[in-house]
């Protein structure tokens, strides 16, 4: 039990390794990572392990690796026979593989680490059986299963393979279908409401009515849920939405000049300038209005320029 401990420990708090900035957890992270609905991840992947129990597994989800940017990728490890890396994916890219190279070297370090086991012994070591499973939830048919030495070295026969297997439906009712409807639907809402307090309630809305993950939303109650959505999508839905406005701007500006270099220049200090105004003071807003339980002002800076503007001035924020 202690080196279990160790291991969670190690793997939840990043072994020391600090990140550029904090990565936020994602939906799937924030329903999974719980022991209650890792057991049905788990189960639904695994339908022959029927008698384990929440006792039985430990979330052991990586933190602070890939530092630059967020990601879903999550880690179960079951009664010390599986380590599970799983990771949720809307938008198709092999360099998922890399990834998961990277998340299992990681794991068997903490895991060896936290186990006092002696790699240079003569003795073989024992590890749980690593699994890896990509939860897409893009558009397009994938294939079943995807391959680091077909995929990066095509005709030839690397001495590193790992396999991932692709899930874009589960069964129906089960947990993984639920979550795709989840997926699925605030993608609908976002398209029609855009990164905005409404998308994420008509989202908790359907779901709820529809049994995708209700019993977890009601838990969290549609408050919690849509703060903790808008605080999820705030680095990458405003920077998107910073950035598509900036290139914009430039465009208009170069075309007003006339001159590629104004367009190139234009672009690349609007984009920083952007991102870096974005950073310090988007998400600095919403995380105060959603604190202090502010969410109609949340909804409404959401859309309105002005009144965000309005709110960072009366909250101080520069």
């Amino acid at each position: 039990m202690q080196h279990e401990e160790r291991f969670i420990e190690l793997m939840n708090n990043g072994d020391g390794l600090t990140a550029k900035r904090e990565a936020k957890a994602s939906i799937f992270t924030e329903v999974f990572g719980t022991p209650a609905y890792g057991l049905e991840l788990l189960k639904a992947l695994h339908p022959e392990l029927s008698d384990y129990t929440e006792d039985d597994i430990s979330t052991v989800t990586i933190r602070n690796i890939l530092t630059n940017k967020s990601y879903n990728d999550l880690g179960i490890l079951a009664r010390d026979k599986f380590v599970i890396l799983v990771e949720a994916q809307s938008t198709w890219s092999v360099n998922i593989l890399i990834r998961i190279l990277i998340y299992l070297a990681y794991t068997y370090k903490n895991y060896i680490t936290a186990h006092e086991l002696d790699v240079y012994s003569e003795k073989r070591v024992s590890l749980p059986k690593p699994e890896f499973y990509v939860i897409y939830t893009g558009k397009g048919e994938r294939p079943e299963q995807l391959s680091f030495a077909r995929e990066f070295f095509p005709g030839d026969t690397p001495d590193v393979e790992i396999t991932a297997k692709i899930v874009q439906q589960g069964k129906e009712g089960d947990i993984i279908d639920q979550y795709m409807t989840f997926a699925h639907t605030l993608d609908q809402n976002i398209q029609k409401y855009g990164y905005a307090p409404e998308a994420m309630r008509a989202t908790y809305q359907y779901c709820v009515e529809h049994n995708a993950l209700k019993n977890y939303l009601l838990t969290k109650g549609i408050e919690e849920v849509i703060s903790l959505m808008m605080l999820l999508f705030d680095d990458e839905t405003v920077m998107r939405n910073h950035d598509a406005q900036i290139r914009r701007e430039s465009r208009a500006e170069g075309r007003a000049e006339g001159r590629a270099e104004g367009r190139a220049e234009g672009r690349a200090e609007g984009k920083v300038e952007g991102r870096a105004e974005g950073e310090s003071k988007m998400s600095a807003l919403f995380s105060r209005l959603f604190s202090l339980g502010r969410t109609k002002d949340a909804e409404k800076a959401a859309n309105d320029p002005e009144y965000r503007e309005k709110l960072c001035k009366e909250l101080g924020i520069a």
